[in-house]
């Protein structure tokens, strides 16, 4: 009996991998891909009988499409064939896209991906509920020295200095001297329209890096009232105004509960024969409560 559970667990074990295979090679290599083919890239002979089951499992997956004798790999976002098309799908979805779904898109994706985040073409986010990557198409100009904060500039080195050992603080300031911010480089990855958007000034980049909001919100509306941007009615708790009653103000019904009701005119019922019985039952009840004293017994002389 052991020998057999071995044997069958050794043959599902067998099974999935190989599917595993299959379909990680139709993931790499899109397109519809004969059996003979799979045989010879994978070494997987689906006309065998030992992998009927393999065969059947790659029928019923949802990531494989059969076509006939062909089999082939099925994204979760379909009709994306190229970084064109990858693009064009970012840009019209205002709401964002799941990274795991446009990797799967072809083959490359993930490497374009990869590189639109680096140059900061697309914004990733993540969602707190779900904790899925969330990627967004940033349509405007991109610099190749971004102004950054102190505290910015702080993390990055910590983060250097942490991968890199050869990493030398002194020279990288030397190298960011050089930089003329006067005139920034921009990256001209032919993703942007100049004349929609035009390259933010380092004027304002430094004014909004400057702003310091308080970590208190007694504070932060202090600062806001002295210059007016609230008052002090927006500030406080509104409160749910309550429906006007035109009829005035109406009594209370009270609730009439029959279980608690203890009925003892009989004549107001409909059902006389319910009335008797009803009644039959109250003085059986208070029959029993009642104690009769005895009575002497007397001598008749």
């Amino acid at each position: 009996m052991s020998n057999y559970i071995t044997k069958r667990t050794q043959d599902v074990t067998n099974t999935r991998n190989r599917v595993h295979k299959i379909i990680l090679f139709l993931k790499n290599f899109r397109g519809p891909h004969s059996i003979h083919n799979i045989r010879a890239k994978t070494r997987v002979d689906l006309q065998k009988a030992e992998n009927l089951a393999v065969k059947t499992a790659l029928q019923s997956n949802e990531k494989v499409t059969v076509m006939g004798t062909t089999f082939q790999y099925r994204p979760c976002i379909s009709g994306i064939n190229n970084r064109a098309q990858l693009q064009s799908y970012i840009q019209q979805r205002s709401q964002g896209v799941k990274l795991k779904e446009l990797e799967d898109a072809y083959g490359t994706a993930k490497i374009d991906l990869a590189r639109w985040q680096a140059t900061g073409r697309t914004v990733q986010f993540t969602n707190s509920d779900t904790k899925q990557i969330i990627v967004f198409w940033y349509f405007g100009r991109l610099r190749k020295h971004p102004i950054q904060t102190e505290k910015e500039k702080e993390i990055e080195r910590k983060l250097k200095k942490k991968n890199d050992p050869n990493y030398d603080e002194e020279e990288e300031e030397k190298e960011e001297k050089k930089i003329d911010m006067s005139l920034p480089d921009e990256i001209k990855d032919n993703l942007c329209n100049h004349k929609t958007f035009p390259l933010i000034g380092d004027s304002i980049i430094s004014t909004w890096n400057d702003i310091k909001i308080s970590g208190s919100k007694e504070e932060l509306e202090r600062q806001l009232k002295e210059v007016n941007l609230i008052s002090g009615q927006f500030t406080k708790k509104r409160l749910r105004q309550k429906a006007a009653s035109t009829t005035g103000r109406q009594k209370k019904r009270r609730r009439i509960s029959m279980s608690r009701m203890t009925l003892t005119n009989t004549h107001m019922l409909q059902d006389q024969e319910l009335g008797k019985e009803m009644q039959a039952r109250n003085d059986k009840l208070n029959g029993g409560n009642e104690r009769e004293l005895p009575t002497l017994p007397t001598n008749n002389k």
